[in-house]
C-alpha cells in the first residue's frame, strides 16, 4: 500500500467520524494500526456504517464502477486494495446526496462489508519477519502451528525450535487447526484447497472442491469429521480420508461462523444476515436462530452442548437452547465482540467496547465487571482449569483476573491486541497483536519462538 493510499484512508476516516470525540479518539487508534489489524477493520466498518447509513447516497455512474473495482480485487484477494474502494464510495455518497438508486447504495454497503470481513477472516497477524494468519496449540500443548502468507505452516515445539516447515500450498494458509488426537494437521488456504498433514510434516490428502478462499477450518470434536468454510459460499463437510460428505449452501451471504457442537452432531453458522443456523451432520438445516438486529460476531456451545451463546453489534449476548429457542438475553453498553463459557459451563464472560469483560451466570444475572482496560475489549478467553480469565485490548494490555473479579497480573504490549488464547496445558499465553504473536508463562515472560 502506498503512502498516499494510506493517508487517503487516513483522511476518508477522519471525516466519517469527526462528529463524535469517542469515535475520533478511537478512529486514531485504528489509522495507526488499519493495514495490520482486521479486527480494527470491523470497528472501523461499523462505525462508518453508524455515520453514513442515514446519508448514504451517491452518483450512481461513480459509485457503481467503484464497486466493480473492489470486487475485481477482491477476487484477486487484494484485500487492502480494496479497501479504499468502498471508502472512496462512502465519500461520493456524502457528496452527491439523493442522486443514487437504492440498489447502487445497497452494493456500496455489501462491497464495503465484504472487504471487511474477509480481511477478519483471515486474521492476518504479524510474527517477526512472516505475515501470520492462524496460529494454534496441539491439544497435548507442545506443538505451536502458524499459518503464514508465505503459503506455508510452520510447526514449533515449546523451545522455540522449528520443527517442520509444509510447503504445498499455492495460496497464504488462512487457517491451521489439530485434529482433536492430535496426530493430524488441518491447513486452508486461498489457494481454495484444505491439506491434513501428519506431524512429521507428511502430506496425506488435499481436499478439493471449494471454488474460493477458504476462511474457516473446524475439526468435529469426535475427529471424524472436518468442516470448511469458503468465500464461495459454501461449507464443505469431509473425512479424515479427504472425501466430500455434504456440503451447505448461504448462496447470498455465506459464511462468517463455523463450530461444532460437543457431542459432534450439530454444527452452527453464521452470517451476515444476523442470525445463527443449526445443521445436522448430514447437511439438513434443523433451526434458524433469529433475534439479533445487528452483525454477530460470535458463536459457541456450553461444554454441556445444551446451550448456544450468540455474541452481536446490537450491544446484546443470547443464550438459546437446541431447539433455536431464546432463553435469556445478556444486554451490554456496547458492542460484545466475543462470548464464552468457562470450562465448568456455569459462567459466560463477554468481551465489550465499553471497555469491560463482564461475567454472567446461565440465568443471566451478572456477576462481576472486569474493568481496568482503557479501550475496548478484543478478546476473552478462560484458563483450561477455569480459575482465570485473560482478556486482551486495544488499548495495548493483556490482563489476568481470577473468577472473582480481581486483577492479577497485566501484561504490557507494543501494540494494539486484537486476540488472546491459553495453551492447552494453561501455562501459555498466546497474544496476537496488530504485528506479531507473542507468547507469555503465566509470570509475564516471553516465550516467543525463535526464528
Amino acid at each position: 500500500m502506498t503512502l498516499f493510499e494510506r493517508d487517503f484512508i487516513n483522511v476518508s476516516v477522519k471525516q466519517l467520524f469527526k462528529e463524535q470525540s469517542r469515535r475520533r479518539r478511537i478512529t486514531q487508534a485504528l489509522i495507526s494500526s488499519l493495514v495490520a489489524a482486521p479486527i480494527l477493520l470491523r470497528f472501523a466498518f461499523w462505525q462508518w456504517q453508524q455515520a453514513s447509513l442515514q446519508q448514504f447516497h451517491a452518483e450512481n455512474e461513480e459509485v457503481l464502477a467503484q464497486s466493480v473495482t473492489t470486487e475485481n480485487l477482491l477476487t484477486s484477494a487484494a484485500e487492502l486494495d480494496a479497501l479504499l474502494y468502498p471508502l472512496k464510495a462512502g465519500k461520493n455518497l456524502r457528496k452527491y446526496g439523493q442522486a443514487v438508486n437504492v440498489n447502487n447504495s445497497t452494493k456500496a454497503i455489501v462491497d464495503l462489508e465484504s472487504v471487511v470481513y474477509g480481511l477478519t477472516e483471515h486474521n492476518r497477524l504479524s510474527s517477526h519477519s512472516d505475515d501470520v494468519n492462524s496460529l494454534v496449540f496441539s491439544p497435548d500443548g507442545k506443538t505451536t502451528a502458524f499459518g503464514n502468507d508465505d503459503n506455508t505452516v510452520k510447526l514449533w515445539n515449546r523451545s522455540g525450535q522449528l520443527l517442520h516447515t509444509l510447503s504445498g500450498h499455492n495460496g497464504l494458509v488462512t487457517r491451521v487447526v489439530f485434529s482433536p488426537d492430535g496426530k493430524t494437521i488441518a491447513s486452508a488456504s486461498n489457494d481454495s484447497t484444505v491439506k491434513l498433514w501428519n506431524l512429521s510434516g507428511q502430506l496425506l490428502h488435499t481436499l478439493s472442491g471449494h471454488s474460493g478462499p477458504v476462511t474457516r477450518l473446524v475439526f468435529s470434536p469426535d475427529g471424524t469429521t472436518i468442516a470448511s468454510a469458503s468465500d464461495d459460499t459454501t461449507v464443505k463437510l469431509w473425512n479424515r480420508s479427504g472425501q466430500l460428505l455434504h456440503t451447505l449452501s448461504e448462496p447470498y451471504y455465506g459464511f462468517t461462523l463455523l463450530v461444532f457442537s460437543p457431542d459432534s452432531k450439530t454444527i452452527a453458522t453464521g452470517n451476515k444476515d444476523h442470525i445463527v443456523k443449526l445443521w445436522n451432520r448430514s447437511g439438513q438445516l434443523l433451526h434458524t436462530l433469529s433475534g439479533h438486529s445487528h452483525y454477530i460476531t460470535s458463536v459457541v456451545f456450553s461444554p454441556d452442548g445444551k446451550t448456544i451463546a450468540t455474541a452481536s453489534w446490537d450491544n446484546t449476548v443470547k443464550l438459546w437452547n437446541r431447539s433455536g429457542q431464546v432463553l435469556q438475553t445478556l444486554s451490554d453498553d456496547g458492542p460484545v465482540e466475543g462470548v464464552v463459557f468457562s470450562p465448568d459451563g456455569k459462567t459466560i464472560a463477554t468481551a465489550s467496547w465499553d471497555n469491560t469483560v463482564k461475567l454472567w451466570n446461565r440465568s443471566g444475572q451478572l456477576l462481576h465487571t472486569l474493568s481496568g482496560h482503557s479501550d475496548y475489549v478484543t478478546s476473552v478467553a478462560f484458563s483450561p482449569d477455569g480459575k482465570t480469565i485473560v482478556t486482551a485490548s486495544v488499548d495495548k494490555t493483556v490482563k489476568l483476573w481470577n473468577r472473582s473479579g480481581q486483577l492479577l497480573q497485566t501484561l504490557s504490549e507494543p501494540s494494539p491486541v486484537t486476540g488472546v488464547v491459553f495453551s492447552p496445558d494453561g501455562k501459555t499465553i498466546a497474544t496476537a497483536s496488530v504485528d506479531k504473536i507473542i507468547l507469555w508463562n503465566l509470570s509475564g515472560q516471553l516465550r516467543t519462538p525463535k526464528k
